[in-house]
């Protein structure tokens, strides 16, 4: 009992606000294991240590921490897995920590605000489309500071819109594509206007990342744009897939792009590689069940092409290695129940986060729409967690979703943009 209580003694409290913790300790002994409960409104601080031993059980309480002697890590039990709380890549804290420091940025006064949206490579710039209206806006997410561009002569301006450190890609339906820039006092200009030139109209749907923008065209084809000497010119005049097949929905991540073959209903994913003079197509993935890639849900990050068939609900993650393309299939679910009403993904990294804006049956929440975070282990892709907003009626994921390393932006249609950091 006097070694239980030397060790109790360790433990001081300083006063903090609004921090109601729970705590469980267990402190083993030379008796056995003691379970202490504490209740406050403080902050629990140790002046010396607290050693955390292997858990007692394989399903223990949600929240229970432990030390994984195996692996040579602290895990964490989020309910039905244990989870590393030190995954490697300098994370440094427990990849559930999104929801520590979530966030709106809405304004009440901008119709559709968030219908459709991209974020810089960096994370601090979010770009908002809003093609009823005419306008985009350009969204300080450290801040929430706007800065709004309209065009209202030009047709479907704001329908898409792409963003990558100080460059971003203004869609329309007029055969144009805007090209802004941010000058080094942090205000978004336009820079200049790019046509198809030759072959058919530009689309809406265009992609920047880098030194490239990839645009949809009216024909079968894509164009491909590069920066030189601060101007954005045409390269040559199209991309196009060595089967022949309309390609839409360009994603572009360094100097990788890839596309679907139908705007609505795809069934592959067309991979190209910028070899210094012209794209050129290194693979066409299939999934292996002869499900189809749905357009809207295309991702890519380095050697990863993602996308989802919306009848399955299945997303399909390809992975080049030294021997090829490898395949996981990555499954949301929800209540024990396959999602499939999924209509936007983005990946980054080790992480990969799917949308479901429509999504009504979980813990009660109505309409509010659902993230779900997937994480490879080194090993494997597994659920982690499953993100919510914060009141019903968000639409969240609806359209797309942008991510960096360290934060989520979603897009929920008339609702503002959710921002969810680590």
């Amino acid at each position: 009992m006097e070694s239980q209580q030397w060790k109790i003694n360790w433990i001081k409290y300083r006063n903090i606000k609004s921090s109601c913790i729970r705590m469980a300790l267990f402190i083993v002994c030379a008796i056995g294991i003691l379970q202490i409960d504490m209740y406050a409104q403080e902050l629990l601080e140790v002046e010396s240590g607290i050693t955390i031993s292997e858990s007692i059980s394989e399903t223990p309480q949600t929240g229970t921490i432990r030390w994984n002697s195996t692996k040579q890590t602290f895990q964490g039990y989020i309910g039905n897995i244990w989870v590393d709380l030190n995954e490697p890549g300098g994370w440094g804290k427990p990849i559930f920590d999104y929801t520590s420091e979530t966030e709106r940025i809405n304004n009440d006064t901008i119709n559709e605000f968030g219908k459709i949206i991209d974020m810089g490579s960096l994370g601090r710039w979010i770009v908002v489309g809003d093609d009823n209206n005419r306008k985009v806006h350009f969204v300080n997410s450290n801040n929430g500071n706007v800065q709004t561009r309209s065009r209202p002569n030009v047709p479907g301006f704001g329908e898409h819109v792409s963003i990558d450190s100080i460059t971003a890609t203004v869609g329309t339906f007029n055969d144009e594509l805007f090209v802004f820039e941010r000058n080094p006092n942090g205000t978004w200009e336009l820079l200049e206007k790019l046509t198809s030139a030759t072959g058919g109209d530009l689309e809406a749907y265009a992609d920047v990342h880098g030194r490239h923008i990839v645009a949809e065209t009216s024909t079968t084809d894509l164009k491909s744009y590069v920066k030189n000497n601060g101007i954005w010119s045409q390269q040559f005049s199209s991309i196009s897939a060595s089967n022949g097949a309309d390609l839409v929905r360009p994603r572009l991540h360094n100097d990788r792009l890839l596309a679907t073959d139908d705007d609505r209903r795809g069934s592959g994913f067309y991979v190209f590689e910028h070899d210094q003079a012209s794209w050129r197509q290194i693979a066409y993935l299939v999934p292996s069940t002869g499900d189809s890639i749905n357009a809207s849900t295309l991702s890519i990050f380095d050697n990863r092409v993602l996308g989802c068939d919306q009848d399955s609900g299945n997303y399909y993650l390809f992975t080049q290695t030294d021997s090829g393309w490898s395949e996981s299939i990555l499954t949301p679910i929800v209540d024990g129940t396959t999602r499939t009403q999924i209509i936007s993904a983005t990946m980054s990294k080790d992480y990969v986060v799917i949308g479901d804006s429509f999504c009504t049956s979980y813990s009660n929440i109505c309409n509010s729409g659902l993230l779900f975070v997937f994480h490879n282990n080194g090993a494997e892709w597994g659920q982690q967690i499953i993100l919510t907003a914060s009141e019903d009626g968000t639409f969240l994921g609806f359209r797309n979703i942008a991510m960096t390393n360290r934060k989520i932006a979603s897009a929920s249609w008339r609702n503002g943009i959710f921002i969810f950091r680590r």
